[in-house]
C-alpha cells in the first residue's frame, strides 16, 4: 500500500468520526441557527415559484398580474345613474364609461303619447368611443366596465340652472382613459370629455374614434314615413354632406378626408349631433 492511499484512508476515517459532532454541534450554535433563518427569506425572494398564494391578499396578486401582463382592470360590477331634468330623462352605466341605457325627451311625445325617445335600450343606440390597440384589435369601450366615481345606482334630479358631472376611469395597461359627462337641467345635450394618459402605449394610431351606432328609434305611427326622412350629416370645411340611409342593405364604410365641424343623424323630426367643443 503506497503512501498516498494510506493518507486518504485516514482522512475519510476522520471525517466519518467527527461528523456527528460537527452537526451537534451546528444544532447547538445560535449563531449558526441565525445565519439559516436570514437565509430563508432570501431564497424565498430569488426563487418566487416558491412562495405560496396564501401568504398573500389574493386581490393584490390578481392586480399585479394583470399591469404586468397589460390587460385591463375592470370593475366588478354594473352600476346605473338615472338623471331627470325639466328637459330629458337618462340613464347612464359605468360599462362604456357611462353609456347611455335610455334618453327621453319629455315636453315632446309619440303618437302612443308617450315621451319620444332618441335612445333605446332594444335599439342599443347610441354614442360609441372606440380605437385600434397595439396589436391592430379594435377596443369598443361599450364592452368594458368602468370605475365609477359613485359607487352605487342613484337618482339625480337637477332643477332650474343645476348641473351634474360624474367620471368614470378605467386602467389598461399603463394607460388610463377617464371619461367625464356633464349635464344640466335647462339644456338637451350632455358634455363628454375624454382624457388617455400614457397614450402612445395604448393607441396603434395615437387616435381614438366617437361616432353614432344604430340610427335613432321611429317615434311616429307611420314608421316607414319616419325613416324615409332618415339622413346622415357630416360639416367639414364649412360645408355639409348629406347622405340617406333609408335602404335596408348593409352600406359599404365612406371614409371623408379632412376636420369634422359636426356629424349628425337624424329621422322625420328628431336629430342627434355629435359637435366638438370648439
Amino acid at each position: 500500500m503506497d503512501r498516498n492511499t494510506l493518507l486518504a484512508i485516514i482522512l475519510i476515517t476522520a471525517i466519518i468520526l467527527f461528523l456527528p459532532s460537527y452537526y451537534k454541534w451546528i444544532g447547538n450554535n445560535p449563531d449558526v441557527q441565525n445565519q439559516q433563518v436570514q437565509m430563508q427569506p432570501d431564497t424565498i425572494h430569488v426563487n418566487k415559484v416558491s412562495v405560496k398564494t396564501d401568504t398573500l391578499p389574493e386581490k393584490a396578486i390578481n392586480i399585479k398580474e394583470k399591469v404586468v401582463s397589460g390587460t385591463t382592470v375592470q370593475a366588478e360590477t354594473e352600476f346605473f345613474i338615472e338623471i331627470e331634468s325639466p328637459l330629458i330623462k337618462t340613464k347612464i352605466s359605468n360599462r362604456g364609461g357611462g353609456d347611455f341605457i335610455y334618453w327621453y325627451l319629455k315636453k315632446y311625445d309619440t303618437w302612443l303619447k308617450t315621451p319620444v325617445k332618441i335612445i333605446d335600450e332594444t335599439l342599443n343606440n347610441g354614442f360609441e368611443t372606440s380605437f385600434l390597440s397595439m396589436e391592430a384589435k379594435k377596443i369598443d369601450l361599450s364592452n368594458l366596465k368602468f370605475y365609477p366615481e359613485i359607487e352605487d345606482n342613484r337618482i339625480i334630479n337637477l332643477k332650474a340652472r343645476e348641473s351634474f358631472h360624474v367620471s368614470y376611469t378605467i386602467n389598461m395597461g399603463s394607460s388610463k382613459i377617464v371619461k367625464e359627462l356633464t349635464f344640466y337641467a335647462d339644456r338637451y345635450h350632455v358634455e363628454i370629455k375624454i382624457s388617455i394618459t400614457n397614450a402612445d402605449e395604448l393607441l396603434l394610431t395615437n387616435e381614438y374614434q366617437v361616432g353614432w351606432v344604430n340610427g335613432l328609434p321611429p317615434n311616429e305611427e307611420d314608421i316607414s314615413e319616419d325613416y324615409s326622412y332618415s339622413n346622415a350629416y357630416a360639416s367639414m370645411g364649412g360645408e355639409t354632406e348629406d347622405y340617406g340611409i333609408d335602404s335596408d342593405e348593409k352600406q359599404e364604410d365612406l371614409t371623408l378626408n379632412g376636420q369634422s365641424e359636426w356629424i349628425a343623424i337624424r329621422t322625420k323630426y328628431f336629430l342627434s349631433a355629435l359637435i366638438p367643443e370648439n
